[in-house]
């Protein structure tokens, strides 16, 4: 076994020809740079190996720890198992023969993917997508065991390819309860089966859909359950008042909240016991403050508010009773005053009163900038003139209004020493300077305007 300390000396070996499996052991924070062949790694708990440069992982596996995918990867093939994945922006592309995740929590922010074009297995795993990720399976048959994938925000799942095979009680979810989320499931010619009577496909609100050209089966009973027209299930929750039109033969699209289940397709009073409106973290002067609106609760207890560093270790800070019941908007606040000045990311859990939780999307809040900043005059008249150290590079300036609307934006590149704002337009009163770096961090300063 090899330690943490010779990882690259070791992979760069491998890189030269050396022939059979290479043994890894990873004690410390390490990065990998993707290519390798023939490897396996072993992870301590709470140790993160990242993915440093993008490669191609020939026959790979991975086992236990964090694995942070900073660059994308593909998999000829990889097994990953007993182990956290946190992907930002980049791509896992599973290419050839089995890819195969075991006992695994996966997390995709932002853009990210897995782009898969041989077939995938998951066990005993929840998948969760946040932002505009999504799983393209390209494939072919696509194993998901006693697992949950959860599609949040604006992802989506995509076959093209399959069959799609759900069984042990495993679940596909559109929608985390927020109704401005369009997440949805597309089966784009690809079989969907459910195996068992516990496997089912969850569309949380009216904005999440289902979308499949065939009949889906289910195999516990026998039956086929068609979800195009002229079935009624392809107009379930469509027309009328409701703000989306029935697509018919055109469009084979089923809205939520509906439920996809051995017994067929149904629509259901609410996929979720909360509906939520988009979760909101800003920094403030004393911390960040956080702000959700419920458009319904059913038997809610209450919120439990977490915060993570690396969006895989979660720790509760506070908690917020919840209505109970409600069909109309209620507004929520919390007010972080522990926060840091590193880059946080937070959520909710929403805990029912028989204790049963649901999570939110994650909200991320940039680090802080720790360089100073001149901004002078302050009070200022027509123009800010702002100082910036040489430490920020390249970063964006933006004047904000007192309600957090942008009203103008430069660009500052490494090196400048000095940006000249024109304020003369804007009407006398208290605004907001934001400086962004190209990592995200950002410093804030209040500015008023006499004229």
């Amino acid at each position: 076994m090899k330690t943490a300390a010779t990882l690259l000396i070791l992979l760069f070996a491998s890189f030269n020809g050396i022939i059979g499996q290479t043994v890894y052991t990873v004690t410390t924070n390490s990065s990998y740079p993707a290519s390798c062949s023939n490897c396996s790694f072993t992870i301590a708990e709470g140790v993160t190996l990242t993915i440093s440069k993008d490669g191609t992982c020939n026959n790979c596996s991975f086992n236990g720890g964090i694995i942070a995918v900073d660059n994308n990867i593909k998999c000829q093939p990889c097994s990953f198992s007993n182990t956290n994945i946190i992907i930002s922006d980049k791509n896992i592309s599973p290419n050839s023969k089995t890819t195969s995740f075991s006992n695994v929590k996966l997390t995709a922010n932002g853009n990210s993917a897995i782009n898969a074009t041989t077939p995938v297995t998951i066990s005993n795993s929840v998948f969760t997508f946040n932002g505009t990720s999504y799983f393209n399976n390209n494939g072919g048959q696509l194993d998901i065991s006693g697992s949950t994938l959860n599609f949040y925000d604006n992802a989506y799942f995509n076959a093209n390819a399959g069959p799609v095979n759900l069984s042990n009680n495993s679940k596909m979810v559109a929608g985390s309860g927020a109704l401005a989320s369009k997440a949805y499931i597309k089966m784009n010619g690809a079989a969907l089966n459910l195996v068992d009577k516990a496997s089912s496909i969850v569309i949380a609100n009216s904005n999440n859909y289902y979308y499949n050209w065939n009949s889906f089966s289910s195999l516990s009973n026998g039956k086929t359950y068609a979800t195009t027209y002229p079935s009624a299930a392809s107009t379930l929750n469509c027309g009328g008042v409701n703000q989306n039109a029935c697509g018919l033969w055109s469009a084979p699209t089923v809205f939520g909240p509906s439920a996809f289940t051995a017994n067929g397709v149904a629509a259901i009073a609410a996929a979720l016991p909360i509906q939520l409106s988009d979760l909101a973290a800003a920094r403030t002067a004393t911390g960040v403050n956080l702000r959700w609106t419920s458009i319904l609760e059913q038997n809610v207890a209450y919120f439990s508010v977490e915060r993570s560093l690396d969006a895989v270790q979660w720790l509760a800070i506070g908690t917020i009773t919840a209505t109970g019941n409600s069909t109309s908007s209620r507004n929520y606040t919390y007010a972080d005053v522990q926060a840091s000045s590193a880059k946080m990311q937070y959520r909710l859990v929403t805990v029912d009163v028989d204790g049963k939780k649901w999570y939110s999307s994650v909200q991320a809040v940039p680090a802080l900038l720790q360089a100073t900043i001149s901004v002078y005059p302050n009070p200022a008249n027509n123009q800010l003139s702002i100082t910036l150290p040489a430490a920020y590079g390249n970063c964006k300036i933006s004047l904000l209004s007192a309600n957090g609307t942008v009203l103008q934006e430069q660009k500052a590149v490494s090196g400048s020493s000095k940006v000249t704002i024109d304020v003369a337009k804007y009407a006398p009163g208290l605004y907001l300077l934001q400086i962004t770096d190209a990592n995200g961090a950002t410093s804030s300063s209040s500015i008023m305007l006499q004229h």
